[in-house]
């Protein structure tokens, strides 16, 4: 379950907030509203690491490789 804590409750303790992050997203609330999420450093990677993927898939699937692009300037093209 996810937490959530006040700004001003962030502002007290932002240590025991990035603890408690670690397993599971912190939701920062002002005025009964969410205004962001701290997350861990593992899970912000995992994430990242997620969205590169699918970027890549779609960038391969999107490419024509009859038109002579071959596999290896496709990797190099994208960084990979």
């Amino acid at each position: 379950m996810m937490e959530t804590i006040s700004v001003s409750q962030f502002k007290i303790n932002p240590a025991l907030v990035i603890a408690q992050s670690r397993a599971y997203p912190v939701s920062v609330t002002a005025h009964n509203q969410i205004k962001a999420y701290v997350i861990g450093k593992a899970l912000y990677e995992q994430l990242i690491a997620q969205l590169e993927d699918q970027n890549d898939r779609k960038a391969i699937a999107a490419t024509d490789f009859s038109i002579g692009k071959d596999f290896g300037q496709l990797t190099q093209e994208l960084g990979l």
